[in-house]
Order: C-alpha cells, then sequence, then structure tokens
C-alpha cells in the first residue's frame, strides 16, 4: 500500500452496490472484463477497483453497511460511455494506492 497525490481524472465502467458481509467483487469484475474493450479515450491500461464509502462508514462499522463498489478504466473525456455504464470523476487529493496482480 502506498499513499499518492492523485491529480484526479474521469474513469468509466460498471458499478455495484455491495456490503462487506455480502462483498462479492467477482461478480461486478466478471461483467466488466468482457465489456472493458467497449471503453473509447481510454487512457492507459490500467483497471481501477474503487470503493466509495459514506464519510461515516466505520463510525461504528457494520458489516452489512452498503457502499458503491466500482469496476472501471480511466479516460481522458466521457462524450461516447457503452451502453448501461457509468462515469465518475475521481476527485484530487491523497489516495491508499494497492497495486495488485492477480485473480
Amino acid at each position: 500500500m502506498e499513499l499518492r497525490h492523485f491529480e484526479g481524472k474521469f474513469v468509466v465502467g460498471l458499478t455495484g452496490v455491495m456490503s462487506y458481509a455480502n462483498y462479492q467483487p467477482h461478480v461486478l469484475w466478471h461483467y466488466f472484463m468482457p465489456r472493458r474493450n467497449e471503453i473509447k479515450n481510454t487512457e492507459g491500461e490500467d483497471l481501477y477497483s474503487i470503493q466509495a464509502l459514506p464519510a461515516d462508514f466505520f463510525s461504528p462499522f457494520i458489516p452489512t453497511r452498503e457502499f458503491q463498489k466500482w469496476a472501471a478504466r480511466p479516460v481522458t473525456e466521457v462524450e461516447s460511455i457503452p451502453e448501461g455504464m457509468v462515469s465518475l470523476y475521481i476527485e484530487p487529493g491523497m489516495y491508499a494506492v494497492f497495486n495488485y496482480k492477480g485473480d
């Protein structure tokens, strides 16, 4: 894990709602991976796995509390988004980055 300043960018992909009690990101990635090349104006080959947690998510921690999970690719513009996909702007700031390779 590394803390890194992020300049901010748009990503395009699929999103789903889940909780840690029912954490199944593999389902989201199962649908995203065959469609990832439909995304236009991609920026590199990186794939982003993003969790958008409410500010009070861990206070107190409740395993069934839901959050948004994303499987996405960074893009240079969001004018053409494939059907069924959505865009997200990641604000500039400090982020924890986990580089991961594997299943």
